[in-house]
């Protein structure tokens, strides 16, 4: 699943019923999804795993493919999660373990924006999501790769929630949508307890 979270069937106590809306994207770099999984971590207590740490090592070193999947499926066997970010290779075994999908699908001139400003404000740093050594740079391929596959995803995504009739998806639009979501999930936690 790319770029969305989706927390296992063991959390679905975790997360109140929500209207569920289907929609349409994929790769969405900066769709704000590293945010919204580490908020949604704190707020249902579940552990959150970020898809930057089974991609690369240190120093921007790419995994050999079979380690991502290897590393991906032993966090899918487990009964808690939050998974933020995607492996297409995984993507079919994760989403038959999740109980739901939240898919932030957010234009692409805002997260082409997103991006530029994080490139520039933490330029030659590491940022906290990413692994060591892995200091923000702006990166050429990787805004033509934003480009390049802004719809290729859409497919991909349609079919895993038609082939996953169990899903729960939540598919958020806006950054205001997003944190409504949140907001409400927030609210609603504090009145169950």
């Amino acid at each position: 699943m790319l770029d969305i979270g989706i927390a296992s069937p063991a959390a679905s106590s975790a997360l109140p019923r929500l209207p569920s809306e289907t929609g349409d994207d994929r790769r969405g770099p900066g769709s704000g999804k590293t945010t919204f999984a580490r908020r949604l971590g704190e707020i249902t207590d579940l552990p959150v795993i970020l898809m930057d740490h089974i991609h690369y090592l240190p120093g921007w070193v790419e995994r050999a493919q079979q380690d991502k999947v290897s590393k991906a499926q032993a966090i899918h066997d487990q009964d808690r999660w939050i998974f933020e970010g995607g492996l297409a290779a995984t993507d079919t075994a994760r989403a038959a373990r999740a109980d739901r999908l939240i898919w932030l699908d957010l234009p692409l001139p805002i997260r082409f924006a997103r991006i530029l400003k994080r490139r520039v404000q933490f330029r030659g740093t590491t940022r906290r999501e990413l692994p060591g050594n892995c200091p923000e740079r702006l990166d050429p391929q990787f805004l033509a790769y934003m480009f390049r596959t802004r719809n290729t995803g859409r497919d991909q995504i349609a079919q895993m929630i038609a082939d996953a009739p169990h899903l729960t998806v939540h598919h958020l639009r806006t950054s205001t949508g997003a944190d409504t979501f949140l907001e409400w999930l927030q609210i609603d936690r504090a009145v169950g307890d």
